[in-house]
């Protein structure tokens, strides 16, 4: 190494600039992206918030609105609002005879408000009141299983390629997330998700190392035959 140069210059030549082939591969490896942001942001959409309330009988659903079976029915709360996870312990019949009581009961079924969002987890499965925590354990299990998958297929793309693992991963991303969107149980849901969390941490990891190695390779070769010829 000469007086002037230093460390940095030969690093520097070494890593090169932007060229068409690193274009390349990152405008590839971009789309992949695409659907890993959607799988990781899209449980925002999924447990989104929703209002709901207990399922009033059909004959009073016929006879009253929504604001007035509240009234009758819910328990207010001390913040505001009603306690959508209760109702009063009454005889509700159509005659409007409903004995006044403070006793509660636990609902069993629900109704929401689907202007915003016709159908997410939470109004398919009832993710609501006891079984409101659900929600938080479908998104650990898609996190658990995109940490499992960084370390399977890393594992699998240094031993056997990168090739054939990021592959492998892309297809069991395209049918796991058919199967999530198709899912009658949320046991089925939450097991598809989390196969597609695992391929989908396999494109991850495997998708930056590719980016990353596409700068390192291409002018490290250009690099040694600059100083070879």
């Amino acid at each position: 190494m000469g007086r002037g140069e230093t460390s940095s210059d030969v690093l520097q030549d070494v890593v090169g600039d932007f060229g068409r082939w690193q274009m390349g591969i990152s405008l590839l490896m971009a789309l992949l992206k695409l659907p890993i942001a959607w799988f990781q942001l899209n449980i925002i959409v999924l447990e989104a918030h929703t209002d709901f309330w207990c399922t009033p009988p059909q004959d009073l659903k016929r006879n009253l609105s929504l604001e007035e079976w509240k009234n009758m029915s819910h328990p207010r709360l001390s913040s505001g609002g009603y306690d959508a996870c209760r109702i009063y312990d009454r005889n509700y019949t159509s005659d409007g005879d409903f004995p006044i009581t403070s006793a509660t009961v636990p609902c069993h079924s629900w109704e929401y408000d689907r202007q915003v969002f016709k159908e997410n987890i939470v109004t398919e499965w009832d993710l609501v009141c006891g079984q409101a925590m659900m929600t938080n354990v479908a998104q650990a299990t898609f996190m658990s299983g995109v940490l499992i998958g960084n370390v399977l297929f890393g594992m699998a793309a240094d031993r056997f390629g990168r090739k054939i693992p990021l592959m492998i991963a892309i297809g069991v991303q395209a049918v796991t997330g058919v199967l999530c969107s198709f899912s009658p149980w949320f046991v089925g849901f939450l097991a598809a998700r989390f196969l597609m969390a695992v391929a989908t941490g396999g494109t991850m990891i495997i998708s930056f190392v590719l980016e990353v190695n596409s700068f390192f390779i291409q002018n490290a070769y250009n690099f040694v035959n600059r100083n070879t010829i």
